[in-house]
């Protein structure tokens, strides 16, 4: 790893460690937080860089491998800037594939398969061509019956 990268991973850890330990203390015994306590205990600075995302309501439209048939939703105003776009909810497929949301969804399907947390980061080309170094976490939440049923989503990036 080139320092520039070390040296981004450090400083972006800090936005990993407050979600996954948010999610750890909210299971209470589960698997996952349910997603109906999880949402309302985030604290309000951390949301310009996190996103939920809903699997499709017909599990035969969600390719496992990557999630690909539901929806971003809650995307916060710095993930949506620096993916390129001015929404906050949109379908996964949808999301440019040169971006940090395009990049970081490919991930979907694996916490959602797993139930558990899936913590990433690496490289990536944006639209412009620009090398961006990224770090993301993505946090399983289930339902009253135990079915992963929302991921929530924190990321980051820097030009690199």
């Amino acid at each position: 790893m080139d320092e520039a990268t070390r040296k981004f991973v450090d400083h972006e850890r800090r936005l990993t460690m407050l979600l996954v330990g948010h999610w750890q203390e909210a299971r209470d015994g589960r698997r996952c937080p349910l997603a109906s306590d999880f949402t309302a205990l985030l604290p309000a600075e951390l949301l310009a860089d996190c996103f939920t995302y809903e699997p499709a309501a017909e599990p035969a439209a969600e390719p496992a491998t990557t999630g690909a048939g539901g929806r971003l939703r809650d995307i916060g105003a710095a993930l949506a800037r620096v993916s390129g776009i001015a929404v906050r909810d949109m379908a996964l497929s949808d999301a440019p594939p040169n971006s940090l949301l395009g990049v970081v969804g490919k991930f979907l399907g694996r916490a959602l398969r797993d139930g558990t947390p899936v913590l990433d980061d690496g490289a990536f080309e944006d639209a412009d061509g620009v090398k961006r170094l990224y770090r993301a976490t993505l946090l399983p939440l289930e339902n009253e019956a135990g079915e992963v049923t929302l991921v929530i989503g924190g990321a980051r990036c820097k030009a690199g």
